[in-house]
């Protein structure tokens, strides 16, 4: 097995590329969830505030696209483990319409991403609260 993967400031990834229309045609197409969109600060993945058109507002992000898998296999299961033992204070994730929880997905600009929907949690996005610091 070899080193996990490293990365230093200096070799910041560069965020996803994708406008609001298609971040909400990807959304309907693997989640079947149609809505308004609003972008989201994030340090390295696009995210997105997802108010559907069912009233359930949700986070939709979408992963750099060089991200190792296994830390989205860890965050996801640091997601899962704070919406058991915290519910209705931590997010959730949702699976796609073929129960897939990290989708992978070709954008536009022919970069391949991993996608996931999360329940949305009130409150100030941590990238607001660092911004005051």
């Amino acid at each position: 097995m070899g080193s996990p993967p490293t990365q230093t400031s200096t070799d910041r990834p560069e965020a996803p590329v994708l406008d609001l229309q298609e971040a909400s045609t990807v959304l309907a197409r693997l989640y079947g969830i149609e809505g308004e969109l609003a972008e989201l600060p994030s340090h390295i993945d696009r995210n997105f505030r997802v108010a559907a058109s069912s009233g359930e507002t949700y986070v939709f992000k979408v992963a750099y696209a060089d991200q190792p898998e296994v830390l989205l296999d860890l965050e996801n299961q640091a997601f899962r483990c704070l919406a058991k033992e915290v519910p209705g204070v931590a997010p959730s994730l949702r699976p796609d319409t073929q129960g897939n929880l990290a989708p992978q997905v070709t954008l536009d600009s022919g970069q391949t991403h991993r996608v996931r929907l999360l329940t949305w949690v009130d409150g100030e996005p941590l990238a607001c609260l660092a911004d005051r610091g």
